[in-house]
C-alpha cells in the first residue's frame, strides 16, 4: 500500500475505535459491570484468576480515579484502553509484512476488519482481544521476520497466554507453523525450532493453567448447548450472510495468484483477472452492506455479545488462508506482489466497513444511553424495576449488567437504581446493594458513594 492509503486506512480504524469509546461502548454488558467492581473495590476486577489483558482497561481508569472522581471521563479511558487493541495489532501486523510480505496483509484485514466485527462493540471481550493480538504473532512466524523481531513474539506469546482460553489453540497453531517451516527452510531451521519450541512450551503452560484454574462457568461455556444457543442469538441471520460474503472474497483473493500463475500458459485466463477482483470487492462490500443494516437495528445486534463465542472460528478461515500463503514456495511472490493493488482497494474497503459499520452501532449503543439516563431523571422512585421499562426488551440494556450501568450513569453518588423487577425492588436487603445475584455490596463501603441510594430507599414507601 502506498503511505497515503496506510495513513487513510489505520485513520478509519482508529476514528471508528474512538468513535466507540467516546459512545461508552466498553460499558455495553458486562463491561459496566467489570469497570464498577473494578473502580468501587480499587483494584483489578480479573476475570476468572486469569484474564490479566482486562488491565489495558481497567488499569487506565483505576490509574485515573486516583486524581479524578468524573465518572464520565473514567467511562472514556477504561474504552480506549481497549480500543488500543484492534488498531494495535493491525498496525504491528503491518510492520511485520510490509518489507517481507506485504500481500498478508488482507487476511488480518479481513479478519479484524470483517469477520471480527459482529463482535468488536464490546471492547472489552476477551475472545476478541486475544484473535486480534494472535495476528502480528502468527505473521511474524511466517515472514521470518528476523531476530530483532523476537522479542515481539515473545511478548506476544505471553500476553495471549494471559488474555483468553481461546488463544491456547491459536498458540499452539503458531508452534505447528514455526516447525513446518523449520522443516522447509534450511537456512533459518535453527531460528524456526526455537519459536516452535518456546511457541510448545507457551502452549502447554496456558493449557495446565487453564485446566487448573478453570471454574464452573468456563466448564459451562463449552457445552454443547452454549454453543448451540450462541449460534441462534448472534450468528444466525445477517451476521452468516456476511461471513459468506467476506469467506467467498477470500477464497477470490486466494485463487487470483493461481489465475495469474496459469495466464502464463493460457493468456486467455488474463480476461478472468478483473472479474474476479470485482466480485471480490463486491462480496466485501455486500457483508458491510448486511453488517451496516444488522447495526441500525437493536434487536439485530442486542445479544452480540454471544459472538465471543464463535470469534476463533469466525476468524479461522483467514487463518488458515494466511498459512496457506505463507508456506507458499518463494518462487510465487512475483504472482502475489502483482495482486497488490487489487488487495489494497480490498483492504482500504474493508477499512471503510468497519469504520462505518462500528461507528453506526456505538452511535446505537450510545441512543440506548442517553433513553436510560433520561428515564432514570424522570422517574421518582430510587428502585426502578427493569420489568416496568418497556422499550428494553430485545435491545444490547436487556442484560443483568443493566443494575450497575445504571449506577455508574449516574457518577460517584447514585441515588437510583435498576433491578431486574419488583421483587428484587422488594427484597433489597438493609445491609448490602444489589449488584449483581452473586455480588452484595455493603452500602458503606466502596469508592462509589451508594449511602445516598440508601437513604433513598429508606425513605420509599
Amino acid at each position: 500500500m502506498s503511505s497515503t492509503v496506510t495513513a487513510v486506512y489505520f485513520s478509519l480504524f482508529a476514528l471508528a475505535l474512538i468513535i466507540a469509546a467516546l459512545s461508552g461502548a466498553a460499558m455495553a454488558w458486562d463491561g459496566s459491570y467489570q469497570f464498577f467492581v473494578a473502580l468501587d473495590s480499587q483494584e483489578p476486577y480479573i476475570l476468572h484468576g486469569q484474564r490479566y489483558i482486562v488491565l489495558i482497561g481497567q488499569g487506565a481508569a483505576l490509574v485515573s480515579s486516583q486524581f479524578t472522581g468524573d465518572v464520565a471521563l473514567l467511562r472514556i479511558l477504561f474504552g480506549l484502553g481497549y480500543a488500543l487493541v484492534p488498531v494495535g495489532a493491525l498496525l504491528l501486523s503491518w510492520l511485520a509484512v510490509r518489507d517481507r510480505a506485504p500481500w498478508l496483509f488482507v487476511w488480518p484485514t479481513l479478519a479484524i476488519g470483517i469477520a471480527m466485527l459482529p463482535g468488536q462493540l464490546p471492547l472489552y471481550s476477551e475472545a476478541t482481544i486475544a484473535a486480534q493480538l494472535f495476528w502480528p504473532l502468527l505473521l511474524l512466524v511466517l515472514v521470518d521476520a528476523g531476530s530483532r523481531w523476537q522479542p515481539v513474539v515473545i511478548v506476544l506469546a505471553l500476553v495471549l497466554m494471559l488474555t483468553h482460553p481461546s488463544a491456547i489453540p491459536m498458540l499452539g497453531l503458531a508452534a505447528a507453523v514455526a516447525l513446518w517451516l523449520a522443516n522447509r527452510h534450511a537456512e533459518s531451521r535453527r531460528r524456526h525450532l526455537l519459536q516452535a519450541g518456546f511457541l510448545g512450551v507457551v502452549t502447554a503452560a496456558a493449557l495446565i493453567d487453564f485446566l487448573v484454574k478453570k471454574s464452573s462457568y468456563e466448564t459451562e461455556q463449552l457445552t454443547l448447548e452454549t454453543i448451540n444457543s450462541s449460534f441462534r442469538s448472534a450468528v444466525f441471520g445477517p451476521v452468516m450472510v456476511a461471513l459468506g460474503l467476506v469467506y467467498l472474497a477470500g477464497m477470490i483473493l486466494i485463487v487470483l495468484p493461481l489465475v495469474r500463475r496459469g495466464a502464463v500458459a493460457q493468456p486467455d485466463r488474463v480476461a478472468r483477472l478483473p472479474r474476479l477482483r470485482a466480485a471480490a470487492l463486491l462480496a466485501v462490500a455486500g457483508a458491510g452492506v448486511v453488517l451496516l443494516v444488522r447495526a441500525v437495528i437493536f434487536r439485530w445486534w442486542w445479544s452480540s455479545l454471544d459472538y465471543r463465542f464463535w470469534m476463533l472460528l469466525g476468524t479461522l478461515p483467514f487463518l488458515g488462508l494466511a498459512v496457506l500463503e505463507g508456506v507458499l514456495p518463494r518462487s510465487w511472490g512475483e504472482s502475489l506482489r502483482a495482486e497488490m493493488s487489487a488487495r489494497s482497494r480490498i483492504m482500504l474497503l474493508a477499512a471503510v466497513v468497519f469504520s462505518v459499520v462500528l461507528s453506526a452501532n456505538s452511535l446505537g449503543w450510545l441512543r440506548l444511553t442517553d433513553r436510560l439516563e433520561n428515564m432514570l431523571a424522570s422517574r421518582s422512585e430510587a428502585c426502578i424495576p427493569m420489568s416496568s421499562i418497556d422499550w428494553i426488551d430485545k435491545t444490547a440494556l436487556d442484560h443483568w449488567s443493566t443494575t450497575a450501568y445504571s449506577l455508574v450513569l449516574q457518577g460517584r453518588h447514585p441515588t437510583k437504581i435498576v433491578l431486574a423487577d419488583e421483587d428484587a425492588c422488594a427484597a433489597i436487603s438493609p445491609d448490602h446493594a444489589p449488584i449483581t445475584d452473586w455480588y452484595m455490596r455493603p452500602w458503606d463501603d466502596g469508592w462509589f458513594d451508594l449511602k445516598g441510594l440508601d437513604q433513598y430507599l429508606a425513605r420509599a414507601p
